[in-house]
């Protein structure tokens, strides 16, 4: 997720793009073409951000996989960046050479219609570096460019505002940027478990399954022990109730992931699954799902066939232990579980009321392990350790003491 220096970035971004592709070697200038910039005399490009518009279809969405749908969220700002790019000739009288750089100019940026990190330079001592500006590598969006099909009378009073005489443009729009807020989204704490509720009606159609209930039970519980609020970590036993679920022919999918070989019990009215360790699993809300697959064809083979209903259950991380390094300076933290750290998800741990980013996860951040430096003014007494990931906590209760 980018932070303020996004729009920055992007025009840094297209200047580098256009000095390393183009063919005609010209300086690249960021500035507003009533400016004059030293040293910016004769054939050149003038790259001028004139309008910043906010992304309507993206203005209460949060982005995929860094929030959690029960958060009161604080969406990051989304923008759309149009840009002016007027070419200049070696000499005013002569507007052949002007043409020639905008349309070389306009082609680089027409072959490279997506700015990702796989796009390296090709010019220069940093050959084989990404064009792409560093405050944009952690987006989830890439940067896309295309042609802004502006009316001339637009392009007009842009140039009118300028007290500029008109000269031959060419307007480009650049989307999508997202900068991330300081805000922090709050998430609803996990309350307690409800009171047995009275006998349900089951209708099912055909031999369709259906799940009525999750439930959970923890790697450290006892056999009998199924919790009815099914937040659970890697390890612990998801148990699903429901109807139509013992055909040996019915997959469990969580999330993404077949949970299939997981299976340890199967009735037909309850399935118990163990959470794998599976990539495609992370931390938040996660779908459950058992399908029953036909054999159809000849000679017969499997297809996916009747899906149940969706049942959802909340992945947490875990914390295993909790290593401190008291003596060095500065103090540091090392935490080990599963499911810590996520690349692609807001990450935090939080000591007391202290928020600590992933950001400042300086020692390690790997999914079963982080560490880090511990804030200098974090005086003597017992703090509460959660991690969350993606708005899910973890649910050990882990206690650091600093002593006095």
């Amino acid at each position: 997720m980018s932070d303020f220096s996004a729009i920055a970035g992007v025009s840094t971004t297209l200047k580098t793009l256009l000095v390393d592709q183009m063919e005609t070697e010209v300086p690249v200038i960021l500035a507003p073409p009533d400016v004059p910039v030293s040293g910016a005399a004769g054939a050149r490009v003038n790259l001028f951000l004139y309008r910043v518009t906010e992304d309507a279809q993206l203005k209460n969405q949060e982005i995929l996989g860094a929030g959690n749908p029960a958060d009161y969220g604080q969406p990051p700002l989304s923008l759309d960046l149009h840009y002016l790019i007027t070419a200049y000739g070696s000499t005013d009288e002569d507007d052949v050479d002007a043409q020639r750089i905008l349309g070389d100019a306009m082609r680089v940026l027409h072959d490279h219609g997506m700015i990702t990190e796989k796009l390296l330079r090709k010019k220069g001592d940093k050959a084989d570096q990404p064009v792409l500006d560093p405050s944009l590598r952690d987006q989830f969006e890439k940067i896309k460019v295309y042609l802004d099909p502006i009316s001339l009378e637009d392009l007009t009073k842009i140039w009118t505002a300028l007290t500029k005489p008109y000269r031959l443009s060419a307007a480009y729009s650049v989307g999508l940027v997202q900068i991330r807020g300081k805000s922090l989204s709050t998430i609803p704490k996990l309350v307690g478990e409800p009171p047995s509720r009275g006998p349900k009606v089951y209708v099912p159609s055909l031999h369709m399954p259906w799940i009525a209930e999750l439930r959970l039970r923890r790697l450290e519980d006892l056999p009998e022990i199924e919790r009815r609020v099914p937040y659970g970590r890697i390890g612990d036993t998801l148990i699903i109730l429901g109807r139509s679920l013992g055909h040996s022919d019915n997959r469990i999918m969580l999330g993404r992931a077949d949970a299939t070989a997981w299976i340890t019990k199967r009735w037909h009215d309850r399935i118990e699954v163990v959470i794998p360790q599976d990539d495609l699993l992370q931390p938040g809300p996660q779908i459950a799902t058992v399908i029953f697959d036909l054999m159809i064809g000849y000679p017969p083979e499997k297809h996916a066939g009747f899906p149940s209903n969706q049942a959802v259950f909340m992945l947490v991380p875990k914390i295993e232990a909790l290593n401190s390094d008291l003596d060095a300076s500065p103090k540091t933290l090392e935490i080990t579980g599963s499911r810590l750290f996520s690349p692609n998800m807001e990450c935090m741990t939080i000591i007391g009321s202290r928020v600590i980013s992933s950001k400042g996860y300086n020692i390690y951040r790997e999914s079963g392990k982080i560490a880090f430096d511990l804030p200098e003014d974090l005086g003597a007494g017992e703090y509460p350790v959660r991690v969350r990931v993606n708005g899910a906590e973890n649910i050990e209760d882990k206690i650091l003491v600093i002593p006095a």
